[in-house]
């Protein structure tokens, strides 16, 4: 499997970021302003994103894969909202999203399930520590199921991150 080069992606979506009026954005994105900067909360932990680049909130350099969702974030904010039902799909019905969908499966799913079969509560705990809380859904069996705020959303919306069938 081809991994991405977060490095090369980052420093390409940063050059974008100088066009970005970001107050216009702040509402739609669910974003605060600060310094002329944009503050985006990323499972909770803000950081600041300002037309050089995304820092912690100390300014320090973190993780490319998280400056490059945080780029991504903002330069496919649309003009307005767009109108929509109140129906949320998963990443994966998304016509556009087999690769990524694969890299998740591969460095996300497969770890999370490998660490954790047959502790669901230590599962539990460690998303809780990512402020991850717990979510039910009667329509659905599992034997755990939690939400993650990932992004912030202008609207609240509730979307269980992972869920595994039994």
């Amino acid at each position: 499997m081809i991994k991405p080069d977060f490095e090369t992606t980052y420093t390409a979506l940063q050059k974008r970021l100088t066009g970005i009026d970001f107050l216009a954005k702040s509402t739609l994105l669910g974003a605060k302003i600060q310094d002329s900067e944009l503050v985006i909360p990323f499972f909770g932990i803000p950081h600041r994103v300002s037309r050089t680049g995304v820092t912690d909130m100390a300014g320090r350099d973190i993780n490319p894969a998280i400056s490059v969702v945080l780029c991504r974030y903002i330069l496919h904010c649309p003009q307005n909202m767009p109108a929509g039902g109140e129906e949320l799909v998963t990443f994966r019905e998304f016509e556009t999203s087999g690769p990524l969908s694969g890299y998740f499966v591969e460095n996300t799913q497969k770890l999370i399930a490998g660490a954790f079969a047959g502790k669901i509560s230590a599962l539990e705990a460690r998303c809780k520590k990512l402020k991850g809380a717990l979510h039910s859904d009667d329509d659905a069996v599992y034997d755990l199921c939690m939400q993650f705020d990932t992004l912030p959303m202008p609207e609240k919306k509730e979307l269980p991150l992972i869920g595994g069938q039994t």
